[in-house]
């Protein structure tokens, strides 16, 4: 007997400084900061949050469930500049921005550079290196 089983899913994870590479490799990663002492901000209130929140999430899910084959059947044009990992991950994003057009399919690939840049593995990066120096151990040992 088969059982189908979702790996995918959203997630929500803080901490303080970066995320392991792997877990980074594989989100939407949102950077938060603590606010400045002169900004001022609304405190939140969840039971205020449900009643505004409600008809909202109503909307969402109506349009999710109108809209799902022809979001399913996207494949949208991705930003070159975003490693495969990223093209990966933004792709449900992507195809939103595009189905919902106006602005967003815009706005939705500056999102996915602007916060996609800082998760490149580059030339020269401690695991790239780590990598390259066992593959010559592994070629001058002729294993």
């Amino acid at each position: 007997m088969n059982r189908h089983f979702r790996t995918w899913g959203p997630k929500a994870v803080a901490l303080i400084g970066k995320l392991p590479a792997t877990l980074e490799d594989r989100s939407l990663n949102i950077a938060m900061r603590r606010r400045a002492p002169s900004e001022t901000v609304t405190r939140f209130r969840y039971r205020e949050s449900q009643a505004a929140a409600t008809p909202l999430r109503r909307m969402a899910f109506r349009w999710a469930r109108d809209n799902l084959a022809v979001l399913r059947a996207s494949d949208p044009a991705m930003p070159d500049a975003l490693n495969d990992r990223a093209m990966d991950n933004w792709r449900p994003l992507v195809s939103i921005g595009d189905l919902v057009g106006g602005e967003w399919p815009v706005r939705v690939r500056e999102a996915a550079l602007a916060l996609s840049k800082d998760t490149e593995e580059a030339d020269g990066s401690a695991l790239i290196v780590l990598l390259q120096e066992q593959g010559e151990i592994f070629t001058d040992r002729d294993l």
